[in-house]
């Protein structure tokens, strides 16, 4: 008999002003790591991925011509507290994931001291006022995990310096 967990990773997005937030603007959204259905008895990992989205912005008539913009993405721990090694929950049982920065899914996706931190930078002008870079979320369930059937979720939050 094969047990099924569905399991789904939500992300809150939150921005931080690090510099003149009146010249530019940034914001980000996601897209979750849904899982799907977890066998319990498959031998191999259960991966997926998901997105952040960066957006910034900069007044198309400031006077100044181009900006250039950093930015940099960082995960929280989620429910667990630790980076690594998130824990979706369920009615009070938990099962272990976790985010990485590349597909291989060797390098998590932490703050930068627990777990590495994306970053990228944008070159705004008034001509293309408005730039807009994906960046993929990969997940991963590991292997024969004993766990209840249920709805299995976690909640991390995503902050975007810039």
């Amino acid at each position: 008999m094969k047990r099924q967990l569905l399991g789904a990773l939500a992300f809150v997005a939150a921005t931080l002003a690090a510099f003149d937030a009146s010249a530019v603007i940034c914001s980000g959204a996601t897209t979750p790591v849904a899982f799907g259905a977890y066998d319990v008895f498959a031998t191999g990992n259960d991966d997926s991925t998901g997105t952040v989205v960066v957006t910034c912005s900069k007044d198309a008539g400031d006077p100044s011509g181009g900006v250039s913009v950093s930015y940099e993405v960082e995960m929280g721990t989620g429910g667990s507290g630790n980076v690594t090694q998130r824990r979706m929950s369920s009615a009070g049982f938990t099962l272990n994931y976790n985010l990485y920065t590349n597909t291989a899914r060797t390098t998590l996706w932490g703050n930068g001291v627990n777990g590495q931190s994306v970053t990228g930078n944008f070159n705004l002008t008034n001509g293309t006022p408005t730039r807009t870079r994906t960046h993929n979320v990969f997940g991963r369930i590991p292997p024969l995990q004993d766990a209840n059937v249920g709805t299995y979720q976690d909640n991390v939050l995503v902050t975007i310096q810039y």
